[in-house]
């Protein structure tokens, strides 16, 4: 399993609520500020550096916002997701929006 994917593993196996919504794509200015140590500084953290060389080269797949609450709050998942999904949509235009298919 990879190491950046570890703590959705730990919610699931806690029997968290989750879920993500589509907060657009990966641009070409993403990727340039992610390598940029200035910006991004891993230090001698090899778990930071190793997810930063994992996202690098990744212009234009999709980005996401996870949302995680405690046990048998469900509610409060789907509503702090729709407000996510709410204020995304109210800040970028509709070509920046992700649409996810079968």
């Amino acid at each position: 399993m990879s190491t950046a994917a570890t703590y959705t593993a730990l919610f699931n196996l806690l029997d968290f609520p989750a879920g993500a919504v589509p907060a657009g794509k990966v641009t070409a200015q993403d990727d340039d500020d992610l390598l940029n140590e200035a910006k991004f500084p891993t230090g001698y953290n090899i778990v930071l550096k190793t997810m930063r060389d994992a996202a690098a080269k990744s212009v234009g797949l999709p980005l996401s916002v996870q949302v995680v609450t405690l046990p048998f709050e469900e509610e409060k998942c789907l509503r702090v997701m729709g407000e996510v999904e709410k204020v995304w949509k109210e800040d970028h235009s509709s070509e920046d929006l992700v649409i996810l298919s079968d």
